[in-house]
């Protein structure tokens, strides 16, 4: 770890020479420059800020869509795998750093990833009595306060800058002690690519139309007395009154949500085809309400923005909140679709804990040469060799005959694992 005093700045980190066989050839891969002092990755989102995206993520089809993206990732448990390479307690390591943080890890790293396009971690390792180095925990860092390091001459990830606020020193965690996850990487550009982008001018045009609506329903709430009265005046309670006068009067005595006098003059160059001619110079009175379409429209508009958000979570907004038309097939169809989707991101972060977690902890206890030898494996959320796993294992445990026939050939303790099912032997903890 680099400690740098404030308003200090650390030199350009540059990694092999891009001549060297198996070395980069080419530079950063970025729209944005790094900075020309240090190797900071410069942020680049436009308008958009951390903090217009936290009030994006405050709106409630944005933050059920959060959660659903989330909830069926959280369920589809972790297998560790190990090759035959693996060294002698390496499987057993990882599964006692990784398994029992998986809910906290996988929630902060999803959300992080969807919210700001990334999720940066320090990684704060621990030396146990058995001389194992482990990690102690995957302290989730604000995208605030962090800006990524890469490599000047390739773009290469090379760790975090780190300086809360209220903090003197600035901290360059190098890439050993730090661990970013994101979702969507174009080129170098480690920052990601955060789902507010499409989110901000749907949010926009949603509040607008929202703002409309209210605006319409506050103009034509409750309905209006109105009272048409001939120019002149008329003996009224035995007083010869003007009209307008006795209007008053009378509307005072209606019970309304809002009331108007207008005078019943009718003109002479007006045509009788245009006036009802029984009506002319004659004292009558109307409830006035509004019976156009004007309130369905905004809530179709309202209704079409809504399906937007869930569009950019990658998910058919028939399969959550538009579920009322169409055979179940295709209703199965969308959720399928969505459930692939996030499937999909689960695996994407998982493969990088593999690549920068798990291999940094195979390398500082065993060496290079134990990279790859163990990993994290997802158990998909929907798949038809799951669902003939599931199936072969309720015959085997129904069927004592084909039980004694089929166990001996049948790894039964890795098709539990798979299906994640609870045995006494399972050191997997979930907290």
């Amino acid at each position: 770890m680099v400690r740098i005093i404030a308003g200090g700045s650390v030199k350009l980190l540059e990694s092999s020479n891009g001549s060297d066989i198996g070395s980069d050839n080419t530079g950063p891969q970025v729209v944005t420059q790094t900075s020309v002092t240090d190797s900071r990755l410069l942020k680049s989102f436009g308008d958009l800020t951390y903090a217009r995206i936290r009030t994006i993520r405050a709106d409630a089809t944005v933050s059920f869509m959060r959660e659903v993206v989330i909830a069926p990732a959280i369920h589809s448990p972790w297998t560790i795998e190990a090759t035959n390479k693996a060294p002698e307690g390496a499987k057993e390591l990882i599964e006692s750093v990784f398994l029992p943080c998986r809910i906290d890890l996988l929630t902060t790293s999803l959300l992080g990833a969807i919210d700001f396009g990334w999720q940066p971690y320090e990684l704060i390792y621990k030396l146990e009595e058995e001389n194992f180095i482990t990690i102690s925990k995957f302290k989730n860092l604000l995208q605030d306060y962090t800006d990524i390091a890469v490599y000047a001459d390739t773009g290469a990830f090379a760790g975090l800058f780190n300086r809360p606020f209220f903090h003197i020193d600035e901290v360059l965690l190098n890439e050993r002690e730090s661990m970013n996850i994101t979702l969507e990487v174009e080129g170098t550009n480690f920052y990601g690519r955060s789902v507010s982008e499409v989110l901000e001018d749907v949010q926009t045009n949603w509040t607008d139309v929202n703002t409309s609506a209210n605006r319409y329903d506050k103009k034509v709430a409750g309905s209006h007395w109105v009272l048409y009265y001939p120019v002149g005046r008329t003996t009224y309670k035995a007083v010869k009154t003007n009209n307008d006068v006795i209007a008053k009067d009378i509307l005072n005595t209606l019970e309304a949500a809002g009331a108007v006098g207008v005078p019943d003059e009718i003109q002479d160059w007006i045509e009788g085809d245009d006036v009802d001619q029984n009506t002319k110079g004659k004292w009558r009175v109307e409830l006035l309400s509004d019976s156009n379409n004007s309130a369905q429209s905004f809530s179709d508009r309202l209704m079409y923005l809504d399906a937007l958000k869930v569009r950019a979570f990658g998910i058919p907004e028939r399969s959550v909140i538009q579920g009322k038309f169409g055979t179940k097939a295709e209703a199965d169809t969308h959720a399928d679709i969505g459930i692939s989707v996030i499937d999909t991101k689960h695996r994407k972060i998982v493969k990088q804990y593999n690549k920068q977690g798990v291999n940094e902890l195979l390398r500082l206890n065993w060496g290079q040469e134990a990279v790859n030898t163990v990993f994290i494996q997802v158990a998909p959320i929907v798949d038809t060799r799951l669902a003939l796993i599931r199936e072969i294992y309720r015959l085997v445990i129904q069927n004592p005959e084909l039980a004694l026939q089929e166990v001996a050939k049948l790894d039964t303790e890795a098709m539990s694992n798979i299906l994640g099912l609870p045995s006494h032997e399972s050191k997997q903890v979930d907290s």
